[in-house]
């Protein structure tokens, strides 16, 4: 799976080209994202590409957000994808937010989980 990467002036940007995180996307030859996000101060992992996770693919993800020492924001996540993310309380652990930029700043309205009152 490619990963691209781009630098802010905060940390980087982490974009999954890949449309699908699940086990048929994400084999053990894959660079793992914990490196990428190790020693960071602010790591943005940006869904926009994907469409689709799995349990597997959740914990890939899961499993990188929590090596790292910075702060880890997403964006750009597909409503299919939230939707997924909430059921299974990944908002709790990490913001997430409606576009890449929003993340960036850190600002404006996080993407609330529709299972919450």
């Amino acid at each position: 799976m490619l990963i691209a990467s781009r630098e802010i002036e905060c940390g980087v940007v982490l974009r999954i080209e890949a449309s699908r995180l699940d086990a048929a996307t994400i084999t053990s030859s894959e660079t793992p994202l914990a490196p990428l996000i190790a020693g960071r101060k602010l790591v943005i992992i940006d869904l926009s590409n994907v469409r689709y996770v799995d349990w597997f693919g959740f914990e890939w993800l899961l499993e990188a957000i929590r090596s790292g020492d910075g702060e880890v924001r997403i964006g750009c996540v597909d409503p299919r994808v939230h939707a997924w993310f909430a059921l299974n309380h990944l908002h709790r652990v990490v913001p997430m937010y409606e576009s890449v930029d929003a993340a960036i700043a850190g600002t404006g309205p996080r993407m609330a989980s529709c299972f919450e009152p």
